[in-house]
């Protein structure tokens, strides 16, 4: 008979704030359609009212004002940070526009314009300069050296994501479909009609060949974990009840930990998925604001010799809550090697040229050991005028 195995991450709890470890008196924009906040190593930026962008050093708390990034004219829908540069945020837009911005010095560096109004946009977490967008009823490819939209492919427009190698994209439509491409061959690997309802479709990419997804079926809010080999058919379902917040879901690659919410929702679900794609729900949290959004900090930002596994920063309507998820041990006077595997460091695997013309690369892994980490990555130089020369 085989034993049952206990996940280590299993009783990671949430860290309880004190009140000036929050940040207040914000303001997070209602009619963002992505996660209205993005979280870098050194700073966090959220979507304000309007058109703005507003971004804060990730210590710097209610006593420090925000800087404000002003180039968009219409609502911003999404932001992200570039992982091969900590200083570089991706934002998009209702005006049709995708703007790269250095958060140090609230300078625009470049601007990718689209035909359409831009719902989402997100850095290919594997290839240099490469940014995907779902915008129209289509999914869009840019390169952001040469400032242009190399390819588009048909998929609905509402949500897109990366696969952990930087391979495919899986884009999710208000329509309730779920496509998987290949947007440099021109191919769709896999679709299906997942949801029905018309209403918001999120999806998140477990690895290489499973995706998490979130929309309505019947009336009723729903998760599903399925394999792109069988979009028709589900490895794991967990059903939130009827509502009017579309779920959405944080996942950490590195330990398969899974965080699940719905927007103006005021509680999540802290989970874990297995190698069979099984989701295993282990507690809920709930909060006293409707949450907005929530990310997962760089792992480069966490405290580990605290026990820190993951930390999430919630979006509510008018705070920051930046919450250490710890997992308990007697004594963090030495790091915990079991709790932290190695994860990605912050040099690209591939040059946005080579991944163009159909190459693959892989990002080098890192230690989080503080002691191993005394050790400096080499600096890269990057092509790129946009791109800042970091140190992980």
């Amino acid at each position: 008979m085989g034993r049952f195995t206990t996940s280590k991450y299993k009783n990671a709890t949430p860290k309880k704030l004190k009140r000036e470890e929050t940040i207040f008196n914000i303001k997070v924009n209602d009619l963002c359609t992505g996660v209205p906040i993005a979280c870098g190593v050194n700073h966090i930026a959220w979507t304000g009212e309007g058109a703005g962008i507003n971004v804060i050093g990730s210590t710097d708390r209610c006593t420090v004002k925000p800087k404000a990034l002003n180039g968009h004219c219409q609502f911003v829908r999404c932001l992200d940070f570039n992982p091969f540069n900590h200083e570089v945020l991706a934002s998009c837009s209702d005006d049709g526009l995708i703007k790269l911005w250095n958060v140090e010095d609230a300078r625009c560096l470049a601007t990718l314009k689209s035909p359409h109004h831009v719902a989402m946009a997100t850095f290919n977490p594997v290839a240099d300069s490469i940014l995907v967008a779902a915008e129209g009823t289509e999914v869009a490819v840019y390169d952001c050296v040469a400032e242009k939209r190399i390819l588009s492919q048909s998929s609905g427009g509402m949500d897109v994501a990366w696969s952990y190698d930087g391979r495919l994209v899986c884009g999710g439509s208000k329509s309730g479909d779920v496509t998987i491409l290949d947007v440099r061959s021109d191919q769709i690997v896999a679709s299906n009609h997942i949801f029905d309802n018309n209403k918001d479709v999120h999806v998140q990419w477990l690895g290489v060949d499973k995706i998490l997804v979130g929309g309505y079926k019947n009336r009723s809010r729903e998760i599903r974990i399925c394999s792109i080999t069988d979009l028709s058919s589900s490895l794991s379902h967990l059903g939130l009840g009827p509502g009017s917040g579309s779920p959405n879901a944080c996942y950490d690659h590195d330990t398969s930990m899974t965080w699940i919410y719905t927007k103006g929702g005021q509680m999540y679900r802290y989970c874990e998925v297995d190698s069979g794609g099984v989701l295993t729900e282990n507690w809920t949290e709930s909060v006293s604001e409707p949450i907005k959004g929530i990310c997962l900090a760089p792992k480069l930002s966490l405290d580990v010799m605290s026990g820190e596994v993951n930390r999430l920063v919630i979006a509510h309507t008018t705070s920051i809550r930046p919450t250490p998820c710890i997992v308990p041990r007697k004594s963090y006077s030495e790091y915990h090697s079991d709790l932290f595997p190695e994860t990605r460091g912050s040099i690209p695997g591939i040059g946005a040229e080579a991944w163009l013309q159909g190459e693959n690369g892989y990002r080098e892994l890192i230690n989080l050991n503080p002691a191993s980490r005394k050790e400096k990555q080499k600096r890269k130089k990057y092509r790129l005028r946009l791109c800042v020369d970091t140190t992980a």
